[in-house]
């Protein structure tokens, strides 16, 4: 066999393996060729050193999950994560699970139930995720499948041309043979069309993007090669943050009733509460990662048991994020049993004593004596 059928061969095979594993990937991932079984290509090094970055992990969908079973799950239905699970606790008879990635300190801030678990972990292949995601852009599309397979079909596309000749003029068979190219190899004609067309598309895809304009109902988007001199600094837009305040709390509780603490986010940002506390002046903390994710303008309530951490007389109460930075704090020297102290306006101004405590709602027009 000569050496170019054998670089055909090669060509060929090359881009169908990258074509084949770009498709199936995309097709496990997206779910359409089996709902049990799907392809996830990892991103980042969370469950490193179980599942390394660049890798595909494949996963089955179970009836059940338990502690330690590494499964995919997603919370709003588009975003998926792949850690483990962490713990099970049961909300009647439905479990709901902790889940943590193994390079990660702390688990993650929100639980998850069953039907937000896409699968478990069944085996992991290395590496196969980098080319799989490079096969899918323009250009590692083609440089795997279409300069190969230009190659090939324009090799392809000689032989048939020259065997049509051939039959028409099989006089001239001797001297074709012994003054043209034959299939000993590929001359230099053979590489500089396909290579010449991925140029010509490259440029094509370049050369779109130049000059366009787009217009909305209130907004006029323009790209060009040059724009006028800017007349001014653009004003920067905000970042949006949280801003987390102690808003309302019950230290004297009366028999039987627990303690209570209420949060509000004051900003225009969702908080994640995973690894927050409340401290006391004896430094006693607890932990309110439970709270999870706290959406801007809402409330969360961190209830404690009945025999409490907060005293009755002087006292500082503290709200600490993740490395114990005090974020919001309040110091009394009294409270009245059954009443609460609170913001007279969620989120700002100073506490005072509330006759009427308005746990996990707002206090404005309300917490006052």
């Amino acid at each position: 066999m000569s050496v170019k059928k054998y670089i055909i061969i090669f060509l060929a095979c090359l881009a169908g393996v990258c074509f084949g594993v770009a498709v199936s990937t995309h097709l496990l991932v997206s779910g359409a060729l089996s709902k049990t079984y799907r392809a996830y290509i990892v991103q980042s090094g969370s469950m490193a050193p179980a599942l390394p970055v660049g890798s595909v992990v494949i996963t089955k969908s179970e009836q059940a999950y338990g502690k330690g079973d590494i499964v995919t799950f997603s919370h709003d239905g588009k975003t998926q994560t792949t850690h483990r699970i962490n713990a099970v606790e049961f909300e009647g008879s439905e479990p709901v699970f902790t889940t943590k990635g193994d390079a990660n300190e702390e688990p993650d801030g929100a639980k998850i139930k069953s039907g937000q678990i896409l699968g478990k972990s069944l085996f992991v292949i290395p590496f196969v995720g980098y080319l799989a995601d490079f096969v899918r852009t323009p250009k590692g599309f083609v440089i795997f499948v279409v300069i190969p397979a230009s190659i090939i079909v324009y090799e392809e596309l000689k032989t048939i041309i020259k065997t049509l000749k051939q039959s028409f003029s099989r006089k001239r068979e001797s001297s074709d043979s012994s003054g043209s190219p034959t299939e000993s190899g590929m001359t230099k004609s053979s590489l500089l069309i396909p290579v010449l067309g991925v140029f010509f598309l490259f440029l094509g895809a370049t050369g779109s993007f130049f000059l366009d304009n787009e217009a909305s109902s209130t907004n006029v988007l323009g790209a060009a090669a040059t724009f006028g001199t800017p007349t001014g600094e653009p004003t920067p837009t905000p970042t949006p943050t949280p801003d987390p305040k102690i808003n309302e709390f019950l230290a004297n509780p009366a028999v039987q009733v627990n303690e209570w603490v209420e949060i509000y986010n004051n900003g225009s940002s969702p908080i994640n509460f995973a690894g927050w506390a409340l401290k006391d002046t004896v430094q006693l903390e607890k932990d309110i990662s439970s709270l999870g994710v706290l959406a801007p303008g809402a409330f969360a309530v961190f209830e404690d048991g009945p025999d409490g951490w907060l005293n009755n007389t002087t006292e500082t109460i503290q709200l600490l994020d993740p490395t114990d930075t005090v974020i919001d704090q309040d110091t009394y020297s009294g409270t009245t049993e059954g009443m609460t102290r609170g913001r007279a306006t969620d989120g700002t101004g100073a506490f005072q004593t509330c006759a009427t405590p308005t746990k996990g709602t707002t206090n404005n027009g309300i917490c006052q004596l």
